[in-house]
């Protein structure tokens, strides 16, 4: 009964994957994808594996949307981490807290300036 159950979840990897790579070789068609070879297909295919697992985890922990592949699903963690752009450095002191401006007293000043624009060249 162990070895049916193993057989049956055996196949059903295999089905899966071959559904992935067919999933795969669309997304490559449809984001124009080229490689160098094949190492950096099977280590692009990879990243890939693992944003299907990541898309399969959000899509049936939640229903309000559906996570889906994009053009950044072969990248590496390290290459999508450079396209988000804020780098947080957690040992770098605080930066002091701005300082009220003072006041400005224009009471001296004539109010018809405080209108006054400067012609445009």
């Amino acid at each position: 009964k162990a070895t049916i159950v193993l057989i049956c979840v055996a196949v059903h990897f295999c089905f899966a994957e071959k559904d992935l790579r067919s999933t795969f070789k669309d997304w490559k068609a449809k984001y124009n994808k080229n490689y160098a070879g094949l190492r950096s297909e099977i280590d692009r295919y990879r990243n890939f594996q693992k944003s299907a697992a990541e898309i399969e985890l959000i899509n049936s922990s939640q229903d309000k949307w559906v996570a889906d592949f994009t053009q950044f699903a072969d990248l590496s963690d390290e290459e999508k981490k450079s396209y988000l752009g804020l780098q947080l450095n957690s040992t770098a002191e605080p930066a002091p807290p701005l300082q009220a401006e003072e006041s400005l007293d224009l009471g001296d000043y004539p109010v018809e300036k405080l209108w006054e624009m400067t012609p445009v060249k």
